[in-house]
């Protein structure tokens, strides 16, 4: 038997209308808790716990990926890189149309780089798959 953390069968935060009031009350404690347990280094999760705490942060808002987000955020340690991990998660699931106008404006735009470059790159990934043979978009890249 493992040292597995019990977590809560009902694992899933209401819906968040006021972020002030979620850091205060009950739902963000349990949140934190349940971190803590999965991440033996406390807020500072370490690479080995990041799959488990980014899983965590999605399923707790499980169908509302921008809050999965936040919640991934508000964790301490290397909290970018397990935000980074639930927005691929949400991106695979969801798809691109959950992710709000505001954020896709707020992204530099420039003539070497930025929103127009990384939607791009995206896209090249989405024609790649994954087979025998060749390298050129649309055709299988050999594993």
């Amino acid at each position: 038997m493992t040292n597995a953390p019990h977590i809560p069968p009902n694992a899933q935060l209401p819906h968040i209308t006021s972020w002030r009031e979620f850091y205060a009350g009950p739902h963000w404690h349990a949140v934190a808790r349940v971190h803590a347990l999965l991440s033996y280094h406390g807020f500072a999760t370490a690479g080995s716990e990041a799959a488990a705490v980014a899983l965590w942060a999605l399923i707790t808002s499980w169908g509302r990926p921008e809050q999965a987000l936040a919640v991934a955020a508000s964790f301490g340690g290397h909290a970018p890189a397990t935000t980074q991990m639930v927005g691929a998660m949400a991106g695979a699931l969801y798809g691109r149309e959950w992710i709000p106008e505001r954020w896709w404006v707020a992204l530099e735009n420039g003539e070497e780089g930025g929103r127009d470059a990384v939607v791009e790159v995206g896209r090249r990934l989405a024609a790649v798959r994954v087979g025998e043979q060749g390298g050129q978009e649309g055709q299988e890249v050999k594993a």
